[in-house]
């Protein structure tokens, strides 16, 4: 995933028509906002779900729908929604079903994993 972030944000189709890193900037700063909202929507929703598999399944079809509506509005912040969607579903789903505890979701969030845990990192 890092180098395709670095990919992605070292030659964005605009900085083509505009060559300055006012363009990289914005988009860098774009993701990082979609990727907190997103994963703290994802984070905030199972607070609120438990076990339950169907108020699980609503929110989760609640937050794609919203991330949807910002990707595809008429504001010029599309990319926020597109982030924002990424982290909310790597929040909100862990395996088949609701998950059993939010901790994956908050490790994720801090960028953390088990295997960083593992390795001593």
């Amino acid at each position: 995933m890092a180098v395709t972030s670095v990919a992605v944000m070292a030659i964005p189709t605009t900085a083509i028509l505009e060559p300055d890193a006012r363009t990289v900037v914005q988009r860098a700063v774009y993701r990082l906002v979609g990727c907190a909202l997103g994963a703290l929507l994802g984070l905030f929703c199972l607070y609120w779900v438990g076990s339950d598999f169907p108020v699980w399944l609503l929110l989760l079809m609640a937050g794609v729908w919203l991330s949807s509506q910002i990707q595809t509005g008429s504001t010029g912040i599309g990319y926020v929604g597109t982030q924002g969607r990424l982290a909310f579903l790597l929040s909100m789903i862990q395996s088949q079903g609701p998950p059993l505890s939010p901790t994956p979701g908050f490790d994720r969030f801090g960028g953390t994993c088990q295997r960083t845990k593992e390795w001593g990192g």
